[in-house]
């Protein structure tokens, strides 16, 4: 899985990252985190559909509050957590609930690995 900010240096290094030989790993998408709230320029855009050609890709939205909160600090999830989305559980702090969309990427993110696990013994077996 690779990582990147939605700025054209973080799209452009995770272009490289997937264009070049990884040796026995094995790329399975492309996570892209909003470094501002709102709208892609036309060119980032752009480029994250070319990224889209090659790989599965998630966005995650703009999240204010992750800048204040040290990451030993984090809300923890694993896949299988439920995730309260009530008012009250929306009005607590990063350090207390993972937000909504990150547990939804994440849920995503390791039914494709599965698959692709899956896919793979499937194939060595053959």
């Amino acid at each position: 899985m690779v990582v990147a900010r939605s700025t054209k240096a973080g799209l452009e290094a995770a272009g490289q990252t997937i264009l070049n030989d990884t040796g026995a790993a094995n790329i399975v998408g492309l996570v892209v985190v909003a470094d501002v709230p709102g709208k892609l320029p036309k060119d980032l855009m752009h480029k994250l559909r070319m990224l889209e050609e090659q790989l599965p890709v998630w966005r995650i939205g703009y999240l204010p509050k992750l800048r204040l909160v040290d990451e030993e600090q984090l809300a923890s999830w694993q896949p299988g957590d439920e995730i309260d989305t009530s008012r009250k559980a929306k009005k607590l702090g990063l350090d207390e609930r993972v937000p909504a969309q990150v547990v939804r990427v994440g849920d995503e993110i390791f039914t494709t690995v599965r698959a692709h696990r899956d896919q793979s013994a499937t194939a060595q077996d053959s």
